[in-house]
């Protein structure tokens, strides 16, 4: 069967983010050359051996028991998280707050936690973006309680100061200091249910002007340097719905043919990511994904919402090509960086990664596949000139051509559907498109969105044709 090609499109914007969750993959980098830490995360030592741990259907992981895992994640105040030799996380220092940098509304948080003694932490949950500074969190949001003794509103299973959980219940399904407790945490904005070892013990309604739980951030605490928790198997699932509509800034709107207004409207990250398409799961349809960083979040569907997997690589300055290097038909990374582009075998944990030498360091580089085999490869624009390879190795390119002016904006992709690749010229919201690499005239002009758009292209219905999305 004649593999259909998808999406190649390399818009380089801003910085990147965000999205919703339906898989029990867990995503991680691979150590290389090109994969490091961002200096925004929290860095920990790490420990022995960890491999992801499996999630529920319907669940995405936040913290797999990986250092990878915990590196998606940010550190706002004093103290940290350390990764153990059992592969959880254990609060040092404080008062701090250890974050995911994604924003979830209408989900099922599930996690598990132990305390040694009489120790402090808690979970964050509906707080706005806290920066360096715990304590937004606190004055913001809910924080469901991990305290073996204090008052009602402040013990285990309370939210914090507004309501006490139900002793009875809670001390019933309350496992001792020293083992492991679970906690599952619903939140429907206004509600939040609150279950500990299976048992619900907290049924809480938000009425506080103050605190919004129709969308927020989720995070956990490290009370102090006499306190120690640790967390272990943080995952959540969304609870579902219609979509996210379109909000200025994170709206994407994308069409199936050239033709077309809009065919899928939603909301995606936030302003200011950096945005890719590719096939991320190999069903024959491209999606979005955010950068942040050197932070990726990746959805399989065209309605918005949270990442259905996430995951680090490369530098945060680096440039990003998506592209099916394997011709497996799942798109996988790389980045560029000097004359060196590092290539991401695929997303899988401990995938490798190759490493190629092309063009010259300030290039403009794009993926495609320029000669039909399946297999994506490089070109280098420079000015107008384009320099186009055929092999994903180092070396010359294959072929030279002209195309454009120096400043305009170009794409690739695959416009006619014949499973080759060729280049697009972007002036404005006109589009003109040459369905061959080696084409002198454009073989259609059409105009799209509007000049001021962020532009992606990709195969959105699985027809083989890639067309236009923008963001705005």
């Amino acid at each position: 069967m004649e593999r259909r090609r998808r999406t190649q499109s390399r818009p380089r914007h801003a910085a990147g983010v965000a999205l919703a969750a339906l898989v029990s993959l867990s995503l991680t980098p691979a150590a290389s050359a090109a994969s490091t830490s961002s200096s925004s995360t929290a860095v920990r030592t790490a420990p022995g051996d960890c491999t992801p741990l499996e999630v529920e259907a319907g669940f995405i992981p936040l913290f797999d028991g990986t250092q990878a895992s915990l590196d998606l994640w940010s550190q706002a105040g004093p103290g940290s998280f350390e990764l153990r030799d059992d592969c959880s996380m254990e609060t040092t220092g404080g008062m701090g707050l250890l974050w995911f940098p994604e924003e979830f509304s209408s989900y099922r948080l599930r996690l598990d936690w132990m305390m040694a003694g009489d120790d402090n932490s808690g979970v964050f949950v509906g707080f706005p973006d806290p920066g360096d500074d715990p304590w937004i969190a606190v004055n913001s949001g809910y924080e469901i309680q991990i305290d073996a003794t204090d008052e009602p509103d402040r013990t285990t299973g309370a939210i914090y100061t507004f309501q006490g959980a139900d002793a009875g219940a809670r001390d019933a399904a309350l496992n001792p200091p020293g083992e492991w407790n679970s906690y599952e945490i619903l939140v429907d904005d206004p509600r939040i249910e609150i279950r500990l070892n299976g048992v619900l013990i907290n049924s809480f309604a938000s009425t506080d002007p103050a605190r919004d739980l129709s969308s927020g951030f989720i995070g956990l605490q490290n009370h102090g340097a006499d306190d120690s928790v640790r967390f272990r198997h943080v995952r959540i699932a969304d609870l579902g719905g219609a979509g996210t509509p379109p909000t200025p800034g994170r709206g994407f709107y994308l069409a199936d043919d050239w033709n077309s207004t809009a065919d899928h409207e939603f909301s995606f990250g936030r302003v200011g990511d950096e945005i890719l398409a590719g096939d991320w799961d190999g069903d024959g349809r491209d999606t979005l994904a955010v950068r942040r960083g050197n932070a990726f979040f990746l959805t399989n569907s065209t309605t918005g919402g949270h990442a259905d997997a996430s995951l680090t690589f490369g530098r945060a300055g680096d440039d990003v090509l998506v592209g099916d290097w394997d011709g497996d038909g799942v798109d996988s990374l790389a980045v560029h960086r000097g004359r060196k582009v590092y290539v991401r075998a695929d997303l899988d944990p401990g995938s490798a990664v190759d490493v190629v030498t092309f063009g010259r360091e300030s290039d403009t580089l794009l993926a495609g596949d320029w000669d039909g085999d399946g297999l994506d490869t490089l070109a280098a624009r420079r000015g107008h000139q384009i320099h186009v390879s055929n092999r994903l190795a180092s070396g010359a390119a294959d072929t030279t051509l002209s195309l454009g002016r120096p400043g305009d904006h170009i794409l690739a992709g695959d416009w006619d559907g014949d499973g080759v690749d060729s280049f697009a010229v972007r002036r404005g919201n006109v589009f003109l498109l040459f369905d061959s690499p080696g084409s002198a005239v454009p073989d259609a002009e059409y105009r799209f969105g509007r000049s001021g758009d962020d532009v992606v292209v990709g195969d959105w219905d699985g027809d083989g044709d890639d067309t236009p999305g923008v963001r705005r």
